[in-house]
């Protein structure tokens, strides 16, 4: 397991999560080399200046642990990397007010769909979900005494009935206080972005209109640290957006 707030040794790069691409159409000058920036702190409405290589970024925040050989170190990388170039065209036909057809729909749902899943507060909520699933499962095979007296056994020594149930109590307690925290891992965070990228675009484009809604005049938007977010108008307020 890896502590959350851990990266693997060898950092060596700063990996957005946020597009470059999307961050400097922020910009007022979008087509130098790093376009700046003007940024807003959401908590204190602080106005700075900055640019797009310094924004919505986090040190090798995509990279693998390749230790054991298994894994491209900046394979996440590539992936978000090959998306994008294949996004970036669709997005210029949007800007000029072009029909899409259905290939470059599938290649903006797949870029929107992992812009979703890279952000840190997606990735902390897989955290959450996995942390939760984990525990259950481990609740779940707590409440079986055999499987734990197997687990127990299988270093070949006898335990009775009242060490297996003392075992159990006392990994239930270190559940509880959270003293176990069960972690998904680095590289299974990371790859985890991409869950779903094989079969939830091709359904946002079957299943879901498209309408696109442009800024009249000179009105300014402002890009967010999440910038697709999910809006369901049938949802009650304490539902979540399906």
């Amino acid at each position: 397991m890896t502590d959350e707030g851990s990266y693997p040794v060898g950092s060596r790069q700063v990996h957005h999560y946020v597009a470059q691409m999307n961050l400097g159409r922020f910009s007022v000058e979008p087509d130098r080399e790093n376009p700046p920036l003007w940024t807003l702190e959401s908590g204190s409405g602080k106005i700075g200046k900055s640019s797009v290589r310094n924004e919505a970024a986090i040190t090798d925040y995509n990279r693998l642990d390749d230790s054991d050989g298994e894994h491209g170190p900046e394979l996440a990388k590539q992936a978000f990397s090959e998306i994008e170039t294949l996004a970036r065209p669709v997005l210029d036909k949007i800007a000029a007010r072009h029909a899409l057809t259905p290939r470059e729909r599938i290649a903006l749902a797949a870029f929107l769909q992992l812009q979703y899943q890279r952000t840190p507060r997606m990735r902390e909520n897989m955290r959450f979900v996995t942390r939760q699933a984990a525990q259950l499962w481990a609740q779940m095979k707590l409440s079986d005494r055999e499987h734990v007296r197997d687990f127990l056994e299988s270093e070949g020594r006898t335990v009775t009935d009242e060490e297996v149930d003392a075992w159990r109590s006392g990994i239930r307690d270190m559940i509880d206080s959270g003293e176990i925290a069960p972690s998904p891992g680095w590289n299974a965070e990371v790859l985890g972005q991409f869950a779903m990228a094989d079969d939830l675009p091709a359904r946002l484009c079957a299943e879901m209109t498209w309408n696109v809604i442009r800024a009249a005049g000179q009105e300014e938007f402002i890009i967010g640290d999440h910038p697709v977010h999910i809006y369901d108008p049938e949802a009650y307020p304490d539902r979540n957006g399906g």
